[in-house]
Formats: C-alpha cells, sequence, structure tokens
C-alpha cells in the first residue's frame, strides 16, 4: 500500500472528463499551483475511475483554493517508466467569486450611462 500525500493551492485548469483506452478508462485532469512566491509550482493530477467525475462535482474552478489528497503511482511499459499523482480526494477552502455581477432589477446599464470621471 502506497503512502497518501496532500497537496494545497490554487486551482491553474480543471480538465474535462476523458474517457481513454479499449475498457473506456476515465479520467479528469487537475493543475493546482503552490504559493510559493518565488519558485511557484503547477503540479498536475489526475482523478481516474469512479472519482473521475469529483472535480466537477464540486464544482471547482480556476482560481479556488483546494487541498487535494493523493497517492504517487509508477508503471512501466515497453520499456519506459510512468508516473502520477493519482488523486482521490478534494477540499474546497475558498472560491473564487464570478467577475459578472448581476445588474440591478430593471436597470440594463445601457440607457443611463455615466460619463468618464475624466
Amino acid at each position: 500500500m502506497s503512502e497518501s500525500y496532500k497537496f494545497t493551492g490554487r486551482v491553474v485548469h480543471v480538465g474535462s472528463v476523458e474517457t481513454v483506452g479499449q475498457s473506456n478508462f476515465q479520467k479528469c485532469d487537475v493543475i493546482v499551483c503552490d504559493d510559493d512566491p518565488d519558485y511557484p509550482q503547477e503540479v498536475p493530477f489526475v482523478f481516474a475511475g469512479k472519482k473521475a467525475d469529483l472535480p466537477h462535482e464540486e464544482q471547482i474552478s480556476e482560481g479556488d483554493s483546494i487541498t487535494i489528497h493523493f497517492g504517487l503511482r509508477g508503471r512501466k511499459w515497453k520499456d519506459r517508466w510512468f508516473g502520477e499523482n493519482g488523486a482521490w480526494k478534494l477540499e474546497v477552502h475558498t472560491r473564487t467569486e464570478s467577475d459578472q455581477q448581476p445588474a440591478p432589477d430593471g436597470d440594463h446599464g445601457d440607457d443611463d450611462e455615466m460619463p468618464a470621471p475624466f
């Protein structure tokens, strides 16, 4: 049994759920950046199998602060080795606010434009 790890950072990318291979295996990639000001790391994680939908079920998006629980996976195929960070759980700490705010009732913004302040 492999050891479990945690990584906390800001979501940079949430991929769509992909079906790969002849066995219709599903996976979803999530890229998370740590908060190191000098050498930030953008780390890829893979949610696979039954956990492939988890990032979309939790509705994470770019800019959200999260912690991902993962294990290290590796295998050999045709004299090459491959490794990945196999994610199985995530915790959302803070969500990014949408830049688009709804207009107040009755205000469509096109008939009462304010002049520029300069």
